[in-house]
């Protein structure tokens, strides 16, 4: 028996007689999380007994999707720990992913750098496709002086751009001068 499958045997029989250390079980979850992530057999149980032991001392029933079946889609919130509990479910679910047309390889994937600090919540669902990427408006006023608006344009788009931005331009007016 290796050092590995002594200590998960060890901490699976401690687990439920463990009273969890606000402080400590976030960490014991995000390595429980790493080593499930990495496959090595048997951190599923130890995912889902800390799961359960984040339940204790807090009334009523556990808010996660696994008590709730089919009412709702998707967390509530807008938080990171909303994104993690999403990235999670879709990376544990395929029929979830098949549904929303998602690879599950590539959230499995994302979640597991998310976890490793790799990389932001945000960052991995936008980039498994859980989340849209918002793009900032140009910010380009239009109205006023046209030399200042022209000024604008080309600070924003670059000489180049701007070129063919007039010939466009230039083409769509002279078009529209002939009907």
């Amino acid at each position: 028996m290796s050092s590995r499958q002594s200590l998960l045997l060890s901490l699976l029989s401690l687990l439920p007689r463990f009273k969890p250390d606000p402080a400590l079980l976030p960490k014991l979850q995000r390595v429980a999380s790493a080593n499930q992530q990495a496959g090595l057999p048997g951190w599923t149980d130890v995912v889902d007994q800390l799961d359960e032991l984040q339940g204790v001392g807090t009334p009523g029933p556990k808010k996660s999707l696994d008590n709730v079946q089919g009412s709702i889609k998707a967390p509530t919130g807008n938080s990171a720990a909303a994104g993690l509990r999403k990235l999670r479910r879709y990376s544990s679910d395929a029929a979830l992913c098949k549904e929303s047309d998602i690879d599950q390889s590539t959230v499995t994937e994302q979640y597991g750098l998310t976890i490793g600090g790799e990389k932001s919540v945000h960052r991995a669902l936008i980039d498994c496709g859980l989340k849209k990427a918002t793009t900032k408006s140009a910010g380009l006023g239009i109205d006023g002086d046209p030399a200042d608006v022209a000024q604008r344009i080309i600070k924003r788009l670059g000489a180049a751009r701007a070129a063919l931005l007039v010939a466009e331009l230039t083409a769509l007016l002279t078009s529209n001068d002939s009907h």
